[in-house]
């Protein structure tokens, strides 16, 4: 969606200034915003592995309802009793006959479960030999958090750069519109001198007629100029979050970048390869790919725990009112046809799969950084020639006026003399411009802090 601009119209109370610029893109980008919830979910996730580390308290209870209480009678006969018994023939059986007598003398039946019957349970478990993988796991955990924050950086390094670029871009098409309307002016100016010594007549109506061509020719030329400030304008705007309609002017003194010198291509491109967020965030999943593997590992070991449990029962002759009882517990899947050692095969692969996506880029940052440096040297490089083609370029506009003035020359002389110097301004905003872009650009390829190096107060 393309913004609407009305040039250097302003809404806000003070021009944009790069930091508000980026720091506006910053909040307003929905993928940063993202990369700060998967952060929050990441950090919550460590949080409970980590709480794998202590016992656990577990709590059960019951409350049952059966048909019937159970009871058990002691009477002699039949029945719910004992079966009555042959007479004694031996002294043992006299003896057992005797407490049979005894035991049906209790009478009533008894109750031994109640109709309605209540348990609560009441146990703590500590993981003893888990405690490797939960350590392990938690390890995996928190190299997870580190990543997505690295690739919180990254993305936030990727929107600094993006809206510093868009930012110079508007000054830069800003700039050339100020060389094209000065222009204008110039070859304005121009047309009424003509004009004047053909009224009298000193010059042709032909030398006015190249003239006013020239001139419509540069206003044309600043509307296109215009065009492109527009939408530099709404590229920024959108890079900012600006509201549709909302209008702002930036500075009109382009913001400043370290003018420290290049650094070697060499120690560019290894700083690109330690640096970069990117680069950092992908040696933490290597980390965690690594830590993966001595997690699935550490599910071959068996599981070992303490565990103390208290019991209290109503309702049952048989069970203890309360019962405690504590020791130690080992469980161990002993054959699973391999699935859990496949695991391990499994992580070692994401661990070769890494280590490929770090050699390739580690090779793009190199490149990039490489792309930037010859950028910069470059555009170093041609500031001054552009700075020089501007005197050249004025003298020589300045010689045909007086040369027209002495009717040594034609109006196609200065008009092409006009051309040059506006050629020559345009080359000189580039140049400068294109150095600030090329300066932003080697940091950011190095790792470097971007926005920081605009405050050092160094002119373009």
């Amino acid at each position: 969606m393309i913004v609407p601009f009305l040039p250097l119209a302003a809404i806000l109370a003070s021009p944009l200034s790069l930091d508000e610029a980026v720091n506006r893109a910053v909040s307003h980008d929905s993928t940063l915003a993202s990369l700060a919830a998967q952060t929050e979910g990441a950090e919550s996730s460590a949080s409970a592995l980590r709480a794998n580390y202590g016992p656990k308290l577990r709590l059960e209870g019951n409350v049952i309802v059966w048909d019937s209480a159970q009871t058990v009678s002691f009477a002699s006969g039949g029945g719910a009793g004992f079966p009555a018994l042959p007479a004694p023939t031996t002294p043992y059986e006299q003896a057992v006959a005797g407490i049979v007598q005894a035991l049906g003398g209790l009478g009533k039946p008894t109750t031994v479960r109640d109709q309605v019957t209540a348990q609560a349970t009441v146990q703590i478990i500590q993981p003893l030999l888990g405690l490797i993988a939960v350590n392990q796991a938690a390890d995996v955990a928190d190299l997870n958090v580190t990543a997505t924050r690295q690739q919180a950086t990254s993305r936030r390094h990727r929107v600094e750069i993006d809206t510093i670029t868009g930012y110079f871009r508007t000054l830069q098409a800003q700039a050339l519109g100020r060389a094209a309307a000065q222009q204008v002016e110039s070859l304005e100016a121009q047309q009424k001198k003509v004009e004047s010594l053909y009224a009298n007549g000193v010059l042709g109506k032909n030398d006015v007629l190249k003239l006013q061509v020239a001139v419509a020719a540069a206003r044309q030329q600043s509307l296109n100029v215009q065009g492109m400030v527009q939408q530099a304008q709404a590229a920024l705007a959108m890079q900012v979050g600006a509201a549709p309609g909302e209008t702002f002017e930036l500075s009109s003194e382009a913001p400043a970048l370290d003018a420290a010198p290049v650094p070697e291509l060499g120690r560019a491109r290894d700083a690109a390869r330690s640096d970069r967020p990117e680069i950092v965030e992908l040696n933490t999943r290597l980390r965690q790919s690594q830590e993966a593997i001595h997690v699935a590992k550490a599910k071959l070991l068996p599981d070992v725990n303490l565990i103390g449990q208290y019991q209290h029962s109503e309702g049952s002759t048989f069970s203890a009112a309360d019962s405690f009882f504590g020791g130690l517990f080992l469980t161990w899947t002993a054959w699973e046809w391999g699935a859990t050692a496949k695991q391990v095969d499994v992580a070692g692969a994401q661990e070769d799969a890494m280590r490929a996506l770090l050699a390739q880029a580690e090779k793009g940052v190199g490149l990039e950084a490489e792309a930037a440096h010859v950028q910069l040297k470059t555009a170093d490089s041609a500031v001054p020639v552009a700075e020089g083609a501007i005197a050249q370029a004025e003298e020589a506009l300045r010689l045909e006026r007086a040369r027209l003035d002495a009717q040594q020359a034609t109006t196609t002389d200065v008009i092409n003399a006009e051309t040059a110097l506006l050629q020559a301004r345009v080359n000189l905003e580039n140049a400068r411009y294109e150095r600030l872009i090329a300066r932003a650009r080697l940091r950011a390829a190095m790792g470097q802090p971007v926005l920081d190096a605009s405050r050092s107060g160094v002119n373009p």
